[in-house]
């Protein structure tokens, strides 16, 4: 780095021109951080948390040059501010700082500018950043809805308008999206115009829409892009009704080529639709709305946000599973149907009746369309993630390879070198002939909001904590860099330090090791976080009592283990194991018998396998690849359902697995320590009032028991669904981890059952009700069928430690059925409150059936073989109320 972020040291003999504390603002948390300054003669400058002693500059906090810099006094957002200007690399950044005083900010501007006028006569050349402000200065001149001429209205939404401009300079047109801040944030959208302001920066591809600038203004969020004078697909595809095999397959392969773009630099698109498909005056695809786009989503990453249009959501959306880069290719897939045939591959006004179809119903295609078509579209909507084309490791390069774009050479298809098949027929740069009349009748007048009068933009300091650092300019000049600079410790320093103007006491001076007076203290009087457990903001003074308690929790649950294991051995219940084997085998038979129809139906017809991997050496067409090996894995992988591909994560992260394998070591001791603590004399003290049949006391003891049996069982689910499934996944490679999702945020009882135990939900949906759907049966009776087994199989659970069963026991589970209708049926308005119904109804339930079956399991395991007087004295545990 040329000028801030030096990343060296002073030499040693470097002198120190002027030293004192400042407060620097983050340039990403905007927050304000009290550092002791040091400014050496050769420009370092080094920012330390406390005063360096004896003359040890090791490990600042801050190390900046200031050499090539300029400066620049302001008063906001804090009197006694000044701005330090320089380079990172190519691009001008800023960083903020606050004085004391205004007598020591002049000290301050005063050293600096003397440090870095005396190394640029000792260069003898203007500095690099002069020539490089002379190429592109951002401050004399800021872009602004001023600098365009405002032509016609090209689009209009919930947020804003697309607008077709001229600008003023340069005479070029561009499409201005102009957004108002006030609907964004109050429909909370901030995030993605951010994400679409980020990833409209670093990108650039022949088939995205490029981004000349963005800026704002006091209530509005400006984007100056590239003008696609084509309009959007949609509007062709309603005027031609349908597009032939030969242009859908270039449209096809201009999308393919953008989308593998995005997926390299790790950008998930998720919203791939006619509307945002645009073409410019040659004919080319332009991807535009780049505000679903989800960012640092490479092959194996997942993301789970329930966002897109809904004729175009891939299945794994819809099933609330986490979902990678495959939700692109199943979106290409419908739009290359769309344009092929003419419609779309499931439609339903009832988006609910959408959503099913889109689940259960396979593709139907016009015969007129050619087998590599057919073959193509049936890979990318391939309802399987991990089969689709695309799904696999090599991304794109699947669906390059599928016959169907044989003809394409892709080089050339970049370089912009294939003719396209369709040019718009503009008569002029302003034509708009191919956007809705509706919108470019419009006038493009607005009026700027009344206390500030202009459009002009504004600063960087004046931007809303909402849109920081929004503002760009296009040129290679000053385009941002995405790796952007902050304090060296910013990593690791997350607290924020608000400490006001008058929180410093200022000495009268002290003498520096160089003989000069330093106006400014050593060191602030007191530092917050020096204090017992607190700091300024939050609790950070702990790391003894960690470890103290740490060390506490290890002796305590060591000791908790080892009388366990003497009183009862090695607790692993055989038949929960053969009934988990039980299940993967139906799982891995069913998924063979799957294969096998669909084998034999494409080799009948002739059809092509182009399943992930097609193009690998190692990758066979069934039966050939179901193996041992796949069975062997399945067996041991943290999943119920059996697949011919798992996604895999990149390597073991130690850390985790650590982590992972110390929650499985001592999380079963705490729910033994809790069980014999607390719930064992609540449990022999209810012995009596259930066999007395005492109402009263009964509700007593089951109210007692709410409150441990809770705990204990969001502890069990933690050990269980997070501790050890990860801890298995991690082992294995596994990348499939969605073991359960929000069931705490249950609002209906359907919701708790199908979250907060996934294998075992998917497995039920796999074989049991989509198998039902099949045969003919409705969703009504496969989802109570499913229910009924599903609650079979967790009342059988529950009896096999004790050894009994009672099959009233499972009646009595059915009354989450009428729970479910309640819950249901509470308006939306009000869903807090079916919440609350679901969460009463686990916190009470569960008690009720444990008291339930620990006394029949007492009468029957021990009453029975012990004396009367014995039997007596043993249903009441001392200190306990009733004995």
């Amino acid at each position: 780095l040329t000028v801030l972020s030096a990343g060296m040291r002073p030499p040693v003999d470097s002198k120190i021109v002027h030293e004192g504390w400042l407060m620097k603002r983050g340039e990403h948390i905007k927050n304000w951080r009290s550092r002791y300054f040091i400014l050496f003669d050769d420009g370092t400058l080094l920012g330390f948390r406390q005063r360096p002693e004896n003359g040890s500059y090791n490990d600042p906090l801050n190390d900046f040059t200031v050499k090539d810099c300029q400066l620049m006094k302001v008063d906001r957002p804090r009197p006694n501010t000044f701005i330090v200007r320089g380079l990172q690399w190519t691009t001008v950044i800023e960083r903020t700082f606050n004085a004391l005083s205004p007598e020591d900010r002049e000290n301050w501007v005063n050293a600096i500018e003397s440090v870095s006028q005396s190394l640029k006569h000792e260069s003898g050349l203007p500095t690099q950043l002069e020539q490089r402000m002379k190429i592109a200065d951002p401050s004399p001149r800021k872009v602004s809805l001023d600098d365009f001429i405002l032509l016609k209205v090209l689009g209009k939404g919930t947020f804003g308008r697309v607008i077709l401009a001229r600008e003023k300079q340069t005479d070029q047109l561009f499409a201005i999206k102009i957004l108002k801040k006030e609907v964004i944030i109050a429909k909370d959208e901030v995030a993605h115009t951010l994400t679409e302001n980020r990833v409209l920066q670093k990108t650039k591809h022949p088939f995205l829409t490029s981004l000349k600038y963005s800026f704002q203004t006091s209530d509005r969020l400006c984007f100056v892009m590239e003008y696609a004078c084509g309009g959007e697909l949609f509007f062709h595809l309603q005027r031609e009704k349908i597009f032939t095999e030969e242009r859908t397959r270039f449209y096809g392969a201009e999308i393919v080529s953008a989308l593998a773009y995005l997926h390299e630099n790790n950008i998930v698109y998720r919203d791939i639709k006619l509307e945002n498909l645009l073409l410019d005056r040659e004919g080319h695809i332009k991807i535009a709305d780049f505000g679903l786009c989800k960012e640092d989503i490479s092959f194996g990453e997942k993301t789970k946000t329930f966002c897109g249009t809904p004729e175009y959501l891939a299945p794994e959306v819809l099933e609330d599973n986490d979902y990678g880069r495959g939700v692109d290719w199943w979106g290409t897939g419908v739009v290359m149907y769309e344009m092929m045939c003419g419609r779309l591959p499931f439609y339903n006004k009832d988006h609910e009746k959408l959503f099913e179809m889109i689940l259960t119903e396979t593709v139907k295609f016009p015969g007129k369309l050619s087998q590599e078509a057919k073959s193509l579209l049936s890979g990318l909507l391939m309802k399987d993630p991990n089969r689709r084309l695309g799904g696999g490791p090599e991304d794109a390069q699947e669906i390059m390879a599928h016959p169907f774009f044989e003809p394409i050479d892709w080089q050339a298809l970049y370089e912009k070198r294939l003719v396209p098949p369709f040019r718009p027929e503009v008569q002029s740069d302003t034509d708009t002939s191919y956007f809705d009349q509706e919108f470019t009748r419009e006038s493009v007048d607005f009026t700027p909001p009344a206390q500030f009068g202009t459009l002009s933009s504004i600063s960087e300091i004046d931007e809303q904590p909402y849109f920081t650092q929004f503002s760009f300019h296009g040129n290679s000049a000053q385009r941002q860099s995405f790796h952007q600079f902050d304090d060296i410790m910013d990593a690791k320093i997350r607290k924020v330090q608000n400490m006001s103007d008058g929180s410093k006491k200022v000495d009268a001076g002290t003498k520096t090791s160089n003989g000069r007076w330093n106006s400014s203290p050593d060191r602030p009087c007191h530092i917050a976080e020096d204090s017992l457990l607190c700091s300024s903001n939050t609790l950070t003074n702990y790391r003894g009592f960690f470890t103290f308690s740490m060390i506490l929790l290890v002796l305590s649950n060591l000791r908790v283990a080892l009388e366990n294991f003497i009183k009862y051995g090695l607790l692993i219940n055989h038949k929960k194991i053969l009934l988990d084997y039980v299940a993967h085998l139906i799982s891995y038979a069913h998924v063979n018998y799957w294969c096998r129809c669909d084998y034999f139906l494409k080799a009948k017809g002739g059809v092509t396998d182009f399943a992930p991997n097609a193009n690998s050496s190692s990758h066979k067409s069934y039966p050939a690849n179901l193996t041992i090996f796949n069975l062997y894995y399945f067996i041991l992988a943290p999943t119920l359902c059996y697949e011919l591909n798992y996604p895999r994560t990149k390597k073991i992260r130690k850390t985790f697995l650590l982590k992972r394998f110390l929650e499985v070591l001592f999380l079963p001791q705490v729910v033994f320590a809790l069980c014999q603590q607390w719930i064992y004399p609540l449990m022999m003290n209810a012995v009596e009032p259930l066999k007395m049949m005492d109402y009263s006391r009964m509700l007593e003891r089951m109210l007692k028991l709410a409150v441990p049996n809770i705990i204990i069982w969001l502890i069990n689910f933690y050990f269980l669904f997070h501790s050890f499934l990860n801890f298995l996944g991690e082992l294995l490679y596994f990348g499939d981890r969605g073991f359960y999702r929000d069931w705490w945020n249950a609002e209906t009882s359907q919701y708790f059952w199908k979250s907060w135990n996934i294998p075992v939900h998917r497995w039920c949906v796999r074989h049991l009700y989509i198998p039902l759907l099949s045969r003919g049966y409705s969703k009504s009776f496969s989802n109570l069928l499913v229910f009924i087994v599903s609650a079979f199989f967790h009342e059988y659970l529950i009896s096999i430690p004790m050894h009994i069963f009672r099959i009233w026991m499972f009646a009595g589970m059915l009354a989450q059925i009428p729970l479910n209708v309640l819950t249901t049926a509470v308006p939306k308005s009000h869903r807090i409150w079916g919440n609350f119904l679901v969460w009463l109804s686990i916190i009470l339930g569960q008690p009720l059936i444990i008291l339930m079956y620990f006394h029949d399991w007492y009468v029957d395991h021990q009453i029975s073989r012990m004396t009367p007087a014995s039997a007596k004295s043993a249903t009441c545990v001392p200190n306990e109320p009733f004995c």
